[in-house]
């Protein structure tokens, strides 16, 4: 019954005061009402309901006023209408939602703001001006203006489409994110109180951070940055530089520094010998030929892979957990001082040995593609994943006993007993690690029990027989090269007069077959991705026999299309082209453009459009339109960045207004409208007065009127319409004035003296031009005076009779304005 009585005061009120969202009751108080109108949102209105106003349709002004923190994030919410009344408000979060607009100029007590992870295009918070922390990431902003939040400590704006980014009145920032955006330049110059900077994955080529000198973490990753200065930066604890096209870094100043990524990189040379603080060092696919890490006693993590170190030396590193170093030309890796290992990739490198007995943490094991013979695992108890397939022994030579060859690898392997013949045709002696055949092969296959699974072994073997066959001067080296180019392997033979034959297999253990038609000393081809890890050698033959070269390993690295540079967002005019374009390496290139109206769309093919760059029409019904690119070929695909298609409206602005013009009577004048657009129309429209309707003049569609004055125009008004394909402007009402002109006799007709037959003739001139002539005679001073019919010119012209001496003449001059009698003139008698 409360309720309803309630209910009821409040109808009364509503009758009283309008439909103010704040009323007053009776009895002085103030209400909010959480109705549908106030709050649209559905599920902002019920959590109102639940949260503030403890399960009322209502708030008084004292409850409004008390609400300083809200959190509404994953509430499913579209529409934030209804913030505005709670303008004590100082923190906001309301991230995970699907809001599109959120106004918050009437919560100008906020100090933070959380909107992470929404559908926002654009956020005002010029009015929030003691706003500390703003966190903005994950929506669709290609905008952000915080020059009027000089309170800011914390910005976070990662993930959106912005293409810049001022924060030089910002300088209090502590905390800046605005990675995986599209921004091309970035000053922090401002920022002095600065301790974390992450711009990664934009468009940066330069980067200046010397005045941050607070600087405590910076990751600047995925740029284009060609060098990057950090010898302010002494207090940095962290850098991530990685992905970018630095040939150098220097960072000897840095001595705090724990963790350095620089990895993807054009590095020659690292020195990190002050950095005696450092834990993780990530400076894989660089062309380092040395790397020393003996300073670094700290380190736990050194990824070094795909250099092209020779030697590495990390006995100092007794801390070290985990171990990259694969990709190398290493041929040995002492482990036996880091006790604390529990991961190691080494594969692809040339070790003949590896002793990981003093590893016994060591849970992950990648020694593939080197040149092991066998593996010791037995103290390795902690093992759960290894990697030991592919590995190549060099060229063995092969003995002849009896009517049998044998091959000795008895001083290679750890235990003989652990080994099991793969290929047909060979024996073997368990106790001895000698492998018998009836005929010399080219290579046999054994594996390696090394009780953590088998490990494959090639062995490549030769025969000196006692003839004097051909000799190999030059054997075929392994070969490594991207897919799509070309391998070359070359064998030389001391002798003349000899004959070439290649041979290949494609894996380890599939069959040789000779390659038709290559019998040259060079072998020259193609390299595909299906030709990695194919092997080939080169029989030599002469008259006295044959000598098979060494088998040679064909190493081919996938050569995926690497965006060089990314399409970028267009702002084009309707009607103008918009001209998306990719630069990618790689061969055999391959392009797929594909576009979607928004964000929330599935992208859609645009069919033909298979070139590296997309030429669009810019309309207004694409803005907002997004576009990215597929870059393929054999061996993988890499997607653009979404770039953003804006067409801006070329309605028609009027830049000239037409003037009020004052005309005389009968005068001419000309109303003009100035407008810029193109494929512009006009029509222009009169009225007699302000308070009539508008009326189009017909054919009058040219950006100038031209008008006669006449006094029935007088007051009139007109105005132009300017219109094109984007919409239509009207101008401003310009007012005709017209001021009357009566005829005005400036030249009187005279008296004329002439005789009979004579031509006698009288004259008047009068202004303005547009008058009326009409003259009328009377034969005595008091006679009536009569119209001459037909004499209606400025002048009257006549014969002379004899009756017609002392008649009187006269000119009756007319326009729209009024008329005027001329003086009377007499003919006289000569």
């Amino acid at each position: 019954m409360k309720t309803k009585r309630w209910m009821s005061a409040l109808l009364c009120l509503l009758l009283c005061v309008g439909m103010s969202p704040l009323f007053a009751l009776a009895d002085g108080e103030r209400y909010l009402e959480i109705n549908e109108t106030n709050f649209p949102d559905a599920n902002f209105r019920q959590w109102v309901i639940t949260n503030l106003a403890g399960g009322k349709d209502y708030m008084t002004e004292a409850e409004v006023d008390g609400v300083e923190v809200m959190d509404v994030s994953d509430r499913g919410i579209a529409d934030m209408k209804g913030i505005e009344h709670f303008s004590m408000l100082k923190r906001l979060y309301c991230s995970q939602n699907q809001l599109v607009d959120l106004d918050v100029s009437h919560n100008t007590a906020l100090e933070l703001l959380w909107c992470l992870d929404n559908r926002l295009v654009s956020l005002d918070t010029s009015r929030n001006t003691e706003l500390e922390s703003l966190q903005c990431s994950g929506n669709q902003l290609t905008t952000l203006d915080v020059s009027h939040n000089p309170a800011l400590i914390m910005l976070t704006c990662e993930q959106n489409q912005l293409t810049t980014l001022d924060v030089c009145k910002n300088t209090v920032l502590e905390g800046l994110y605005c990675y995986e955006n599209q921004l091309t330049a970035l000053d922090v110059s401002s920022n002095a109180a600065l301790t974390v900077l992450h711009c990664g994955a934009n468009e940066l080529t330069a980067l200046d951070v010397s005045k941050n000198t607070a600087l405590t973490e910076l990751q600047c990753y995925t740029n284009q940055l060609t060098a990057l200065d950090v010898s302010s930066n002494v207090a940095l604890v962290a850098l991530h530089c990685g992905s970018n096209k630095l040939t150098g870094i220097d960072v000897s100043r840095n001595t705090v520094l724990e963790m350095l990524y620089c990895g993807s990189n054009q590095l020659t040379t690292l020195d990190v010998s002050k950095n005696t603080a450092l834990k993780e060092l990530h400076c894989e696919s660089n062309r380092l030929t040395a790397l020393d890490v003996g300073e670094n006693t700290a380190l736990t993590e050194l990824y070094c892979g795909s250099n092209q170190l020779t030697a590495l030396d990390v006995s100092a590193n007794t801390a070290l957990t985990c171990l990259d170093c694969y990709d190398n030309q290493l041929t040995a890796l002492d482990v036996s001082g880091n006790a604390a290992l529990e991961s190691m990739t080494c594969g692809q490198n040339q070790l003949a040995v590896l002793d990981v007995s003093q590893n016994a943490s060591l849970k992950d094991l990648e020694c593939y593609s080197n040149r092991l013979a066998s593996l010791d695992l037995s103290k390795n108890a902690a093992l759960t994943e290894c990697g030991m397939w592919g590995q190549q022994l060099p060229t063995q030579e092969l003995m002849k006993a009896g009517n049998s060859f044998t091959c000795d690898l008895g001083a290679l392997l750890i235990d003989p007993a652990k080994v099991t013949v793969t290929t047909a045709g060979v024996t073997y002696h368990s106790t001895t690690g000698v492998f018998t055949m009836a005929e010399p092969l080219e290579s046999f296959a054994y594996e390696y029990d090394t009780g953590y699974g088998a490990m494959d072994v090639t062995v490549s073997t030769k025969y000196k027989a006692s003839t004097t066959p051909p000799t190999i001067k030059t054997q075929p080296k392994d070969v490594k090269v991207k897919s799509g180019s070309k391998a070359k392997f070359t064998v030389k033979a001391k002798e003349k007069n000899v004959s070439f034959q290649w041979f290949c297999r494609i894996g380890p253990a599939d069959d040789w077959f000779e390659m038709e038609g290559e019998t040259k000393a060079t072998l020259t081809f193609v390299s595909t991705m299906v030709k990695d890890g194919s092997q080939y050698y080169c029989r030599v033959s002469n008259a006295d026999g044959y000598v098979d070269s060494r088998i040679a390993s064909l190493t081919v690295t996938p050569q995926v299309p690497v965006i060089k540079t990314q399409p970028k967002s267009v702002k084009v005019k309707n009607g103008a082209k918009a001209k998306f374009s990719i630069k990618a390496s790689g061969p055999d290139l391959a392009y797929r453009w594909f576009s979607r109206p928004d964000s929330f769309s599935q992208w859609t093919e645009l069919p033909g459009e298979t070139q590296a760059v997309l030429n669009v029409v810019g309309t207004m019904d694409k803005n907002g339109y997004q576009y990215c690119c597929e870059v393929s070929n054999d061996d993988g695909a890499e997607a653009s960045k979404v770039v953003t298609l804006t067409v801006i409206s070329q309605a028609p602005t009027i830049k000239t207004q037409p003037k009020s013009i004052t005309l005389k009577s009968g005068s001419k004048g000309k109303f003009t409208v100035k407008a810029s657009g193109k494929n512009l129309s006009y029509k222009w429209f009169s009225r007699p007065n302000a308070d009539a309707e508008w009326t189009e003049i017909a054919g009058e569609t040219k950006a100038t009127l031209n008008i006669v004055g006449s006094m029935d125009k007088n007051g009139w008004e007109f105005c132009c319409e300017v219109q094109n394909p984007d919409g239509k402007v009207r101008s401003n009402p310009a007012k005709l004035t017209v001021t009357p002109q009566a005829p005005k006799i400036s030249t009187q007709p005279k008296d004329v003296k002439a005789k009979v037959g004579a031509k006698a003739t009288f004259k008047v001139k009068a202004s303005p031009k547009n008058v009326t002539y009409q003259w009328y005679y009377r034969t005595s001073e008091t006679g009536e005076w009569i119209k001459i019919e037909g004499a209606t010119s400025a002048s009257y012209s006549f014969k002379v009779a004899e009756a017609q001496f002392g008649y009187q003449y006269r000119c009756l001059v007319r326009n729209a304005d009024g008329e005027a009698w001329s003086k009377v003139a007499t003919l006289i008698r000569k």
